[in-house]
């Protein structure tokens, strides 16, 4: 049932990514350059790491990846922003927030690819915070001009990871299981932060009019 669940997680998170992009080429959204390039590698190693400490799927191995269908879901969908910026990205230069996802993402890739599988949790941690850093600008955004953001893609996306929380096949407090279960508190604590800045400026605006 996990692997199911797992599986409409992702479906519907990269529908949200879809939304985005369109977006983007509209030209109501102009997302970072450096920023969803480094995010694309975060998730890459989100995933696998995920993958090496967290519990294996109810059909085996391969199952894995299919329970963690947002996480897969997040790789292609930051890789198609990523080729959008090329043409619609943001012409601001690097700034802090873009150099600490840079570090944090290239020391998550180096104990994963590098070191044994036993500081893997360890480089899922700093993938995560290598993430928070890259959309940090996007809460930002969210938060000073909520009306750059598109309040569907985001309410997909919160709804999407609060989906894959019924993916998780155990819930204890160990390795394996905070390897399966702790990018997805992440994605929707952020997720629903994005979503309830732009929400908050729509019920101002509906009742401003």
């Amino acid at each position: 049932m996990q692997a199911y669940i797992g599986l409409l997680a992702g479906v519907l998170s990269l529908v949200a990514y879809g939304i985005y992009i369109y977006k983007i080429w509209l030209g109501n959204t102009r997302p970072s350059r450096s920023s969803w390039w480094i995010l694309t590698v975060v998730w890459v190693v989100v995933l696998f790491s995920s993958v090496s400490v967290g519990t294996e799927g109810e059909f085996g191995y391969w199952t894995s990846y299919v329970q963690r269908g947002i996480q897969v879901a997040y790789i292609f969908g930051s890789f198609g922003v990523a080729i959008s910026t090329l043409w619609r990205g943001s012409p601001d230069t690097w700034g802090i927030w873009d150099w600490l996802c840079a570090i944090f993402a290239g020391i998550a890739l180096i104990l994963f690819a590098v070191l044994g599988s036993e500081y893997h949790f360890i480089s899922l941690i700093l993938a995560i915070f290598a993430d928070f850093f890259g959309i940090a600008p996007t809460i930002r955004n969210a938060y000073r001009y909520p009306q750059h953001e598109d309040f569907i893609a985001w309410m997909l996306e919160c709804i999407a990871s609060f989906i894959a929380l019924f993916a998780v096949s155990i819930w204890a407090f160990t390795v394996k299981s905070a390897g399966e279960f702790f990018p997805i508190l992440y994605l929707v604590i952020v997720n629903v932060i994005i979503t309830y800045f732009i929400w908050i400026d729509r019920r101002v605006s509906k009742r401003g009019n």
